[in-house]
């Protein structure tokens, strides 16, 4: 056995890892993206009521709306908007 048996192992148990916690994390980052946009066009960091039914009530007409909106914008041929590239992350090199 010579180190590039163990380098490719150790980058393979590495990848069976990081497997689940990456599809874990583009399930969230869809949540997290629908709230940000929730957030941004609908004005979701207060509530427009008092009480738990009508605020749940202002939750469930901001998604009817929010799906609407983007259903309108899928029709429209509009893309969708380019992911944004951290500074960091643009430094990382990119082997062709």
């Amino acid at each position: 056995m010579n180190a590039c048996d163990g380098d490719q192992r150790a980058s393979v148990l590495l990848a069976q890892r990081l497997s689940p916690l990456l599809v874990q994390y583009a399930g969230r980052a869809g949540i997290e993206a629908a709230l940000g946009q929730g957030l941004r066009r609908c004005d979701l960091r207060q509530s427009r009521y008092i009480g738990q039914a009508k605020t749940h009530l202002q939750h469930v007409i901001t998604a009817a709306a929010l799906n609407l909106l983007r259903l309108g914008e899928w029709l429209a041929g509009i893309p969708l908007a380019q992911t944004r590239v951290s500074c960091f992350a643009a430094l990382k090199p990119t082997f062709a």
